[in-house]
């Protein structure tokens, strides 16, 4: 949604006018008891470090907590909410602390990209006051994530990073997708309670909803809910994760949420007819590769010139569920979109690993805008280029699809054991 789009709203009784630098979002005249205790301390309690485009809507509200002397909640104390940042919309303004000390707001962000801040503070006293921080990133593009309440703290800090590497790389605004009756997720979303949307609720870009998986047998969980109808179509999708497995790939989990989401936008299954001798079409061995010519560039920029092979090389394979959507792992092993399990099914260490302008290219062979310069540095493994490898006989068809809902089985020591597709 344009920027230009969203305007200040204010309430009956307050002076408030559309914002303009400079502006303090407060509403004067409404100023907290006398009787009420000093507050000792405004403190965080979530919000804080959040990225989303200029001059949109933060995902998360802003809340803060009001303490006194003795380390108590202070409730009923009035606090506002003020911002220098051009264009910044806070709703409320001003908020009365609840019975935990606490107040809430949402915070849209103002229409300069980089650093914006904003404080609360109690008005007309005094006493402490807290700064929020948030990054307004220049492109269009967005992830709505939404959580389910399970899913611990540096778990979504993680999560949520993972999206924003891919709001760096694709910049362009997709259409808001309005759901007139609403959205109810059924077959293979059904009880995801987190992509459930009222009548009348819009999804602008693309929501995701990431869930603690209730099955204790499965790893995890796949899947698109519901599509656009032009490219690129993805429009809701969502991640169901064993709590186990998301703290046993600890410090990689950012780079492999970075690799799921990119399946879920469109990467490998997106590709239809632009890739070539698919295994699924063709059986394994098979000579499969994306001939894009700007993912080709990329990839000869990379180091690729030397490939004597079909350009750029796809998967073709080991097990069905890595072929045919991933970069070939003999040759780009080291790229964030090259199958993320090893040989004996161990994922790889993600953090090493780069999301290169080779996958920005094909992102953008499916309709995407991106933005390269945003991308990785990256250089193909000099083993990886060598020459084209003996080509082997197609040995069986393969068939399975990653828009399909996609399960992946653990053993009681946490090592996915198999990963399956279903209808």
């Amino acid at each position: 949604m344009p920027a230009s789009a969203r305007q200040p709203t204010g309430r009956p009784g307050s002076f408030l006018t559309p914002l303009t630098a400079g502006v303090v979002l407060a509403l004067a005249g409404c100023l907290t008891s006398p009787d009420l205790p000093e507050a000792a301390v405004i403190e965080i309690v979530s919000g804080d470090d959040q990225i989303q485009g200029r001059g949109r809507t933060l995902h998360e509200p802003i809340v803060v907590r009001a303490l006194d002397g003795a380390g108590f909640p202070i409730a009923g104390l009035r606090l506002r909410f003020s911002s220098l940042d051009h264009g910044t919309v806070v709703d409320p303004p001003s908020v009365t602390t609840d019975s935990l000390g606490q107040a809430a707001a949402s915070w849209t962000l103002g229409l300069v990209a980089g650093t914006q801040t904003l404080t609360a503070s109690v008005p007309a006293r005094r006493g402490p006051s807290v700064e929020f921080t948030a990054t307004a990133r220049q492109g269009d593009f967005d992830i709505q994530i939404v959580f389910d309440t399970a899913v611990a703290t540096e778990h979504r800090i993680a999560i949520r990073n993972a999206a924003e590497r891919w709001t760096a790389v694709i910049v362009g605004d997709l259409p808001d997708q309005l759901f007139e009756r609403g959205f109810l997720p059924a077959y293979h979303c059904q009880g995801v309670e987190e992509l459930l949307i009222p009548p009348g609720g819009v999804v602008d870009d693309v929501r995701l909803g990431v869930r603690i998986e209730r099955d204790p047998n499965l790893a995890y969980r796949l899947a698109h809910c519901s599509r656009r109808e032009t490219e690129p179509s993805t429009l809701l999708a969502q991640w169901s994760v064993s709590a186990g497995l998301l703290d046993a790939v600890g410090a990689d989990l950012e780079g492999w949420t970075t690799h799921l989401i990119g399946h879920l936008l469109g990467f490998g299954w997106g590709w239809g007819d632009r890739r070539r001798n698919a295994v699924r079409d063709e059986g394994l061995g098979a000579d499969t590769h994306f001939p894009d010519p700007a993912t080709v560039a990329a990839f000869d920029a990379a180091g690729g010139a030397a490939w004597t092979g079909s350009k750029v090389p796809v998967q073709n394979h080991g097990p069905r569920w890595l072929v045919d959507t991933h970069w070939r792992e003999s040759v780009m092993s080291t790229e964030i979109m090259s199958p993320d399990f090893t040989e004996d099914l161990r994922l790889k260490p993600f953090r090493e690993l780069s999301l290169s302008a080779i996958t920005v290219q094909a992102m953008a062979a499916i309709g995407y805008e991106v933005d390269v310069n945003e991308a990785d540095a990256y250089t193909l493994p000099t083993a990886g280029v060598a020459a084209e490898p003996a080509a082997s006989r197609p040995r069986s068809r393969q068939w399975g699809d990653i828009e399909q809902r996609t399960v992946a089985i653990f053993d009681a020591s946490g090592r996915v054991v198999s990963v399956t597709r279903r209808r």
